[in-house]
């Protein structure tokens, strides 16, 4: 036989069981195209998080512009000011009232437990509050 014939001869094989292969190729179709369409899911929520990611970037540059320009709008009192100014706030050493204009800059150069350190902060502040709230 030459090439010339191998591609001409007609090949048959038997399938003994012809449903059950059709079933395996089916079901082989089906977890591919299950597959698949994971996998397309999966892209579409990693898009969604990387355009909610920028978004919050975005925002958290916005609102540190923000911060910045209200700390640079507010007044910078001492501690001898400040009790001159409020004389029955005595504040404790828990509470700082005001920091000076060094301190603002050291804070934003400490990189380690930042976040930790701002939710103190936050903390703190709303306790704060709440004292007040209270002795109102």
């Amino acid at each position: 036989m030459t090439d010339k014939n191998i591609g001409q001869q007609e090949f048959f094989m038997q399938i003994n069981n012809p449903n059950g292969f059709r079933r395996n190729i089916l079901e082989a179709s089906k977890l591919t195209l299950s597959i698949l369409k994971e996998t397309h899911r999966i892209r579409r929520i990693r898009e969604a998080k990387h355009e909610l990611i920028h978004r919050i970037t975005h925002e958290i540059k916005e609102l540190k512009l923000l911060v910045k320009k209200i700390e640079d709008l507010m007044p910078v009192y001492t501690k001898a000011d400040l009790k001159k100014k409020f004389p029955h706030m005595v504040p404790d050493k828990k509470t700082h009232i005001s920091m000076s204009v060094k301190e603002k800059k050291s804070e934003h150069k400490q990189p380690a437990n930042k976040h930790v350190a701002e939710i103190d902060k936050v903390s703190r502040a709303l306790d704060e509050v709440q004292r007040r709230l209270q002795g109102l």
